[in-house]
């Protein structure tokens, strides 16, 4: 069904070359198509346990996609998404398509907390750049693995704590 959407919609954008506001609506059917269809192949590929595809990506452009993605949903319920978005946001290596999808699960659900007998509403969302300190200590009382092993390693201590066993591959 989705190779059909795309075929007519493809299609259409040819064909109304000269009508600029049907051209970005087309494009906008065109782009969520293909990102369906990539959200089908994940579903098919988390099915089969596959790991994600991380790329880097802009933070800023996935939230603007999304947001292009409810905007008609947002108009019909009165609600206005604010975007303060920071150009000194830097690109986050993430599956772009898993984060969009993120993104319209969160302004969708904010939408319909708003509820839709309110009279609109306002969402924000907003990105900034934040540096935390690479090293840092905490006191962690459990860890265990899958198998309900204890990671705690009480022979080695950190400030006279124990510290957390971890293999990395």
């Amino acid at each position: 069904p989705l190779t059909g959407v795309l075929t007519y919609s493809s299609f259409l954008m040819k064909r109304t070359k000269d009508q600029p506001e049907v051209q970005e609506d087309l494009k906008v059917i065109v782009r969520e198509t293909l990102r369906c269809r990539e959200i089908v192949k994940s579903l098919l590929d988390f099915a089969r346990q596959s790991v994600p595809k991380k790329n880097p990506a802009d933070v800023n452009e996935i939230i603007g996609r999304a947001a292009v993605v409810v905007e008609n949903q947002f108009t019909l319920n009165h609600v206005k998404l604010v975007k303060e978005l920071s150009p000194e946001v830097p690109p986050v290596t993430v599956d772009a398509n898993q984060m969009q999808q993120v993104f319209i699960n969160l302004f969708v659900n904010a939408a319909d907390a708003i509820g839709p007998d309110a009279l609109g509403g306002t969402i924000t969302v907003s990105t900034s750049r934040l540096e935390l300190s690479p090293v840092g200590i905490t006191q962690i009382k459990k860890a265990q693995c899958p198998k309900r092993h204890s990671l705690i390693n009480a022979e080695v201590r950190i400030d006279g704590k124990p510290s957390v066993r971890i293999k990395a591959l």
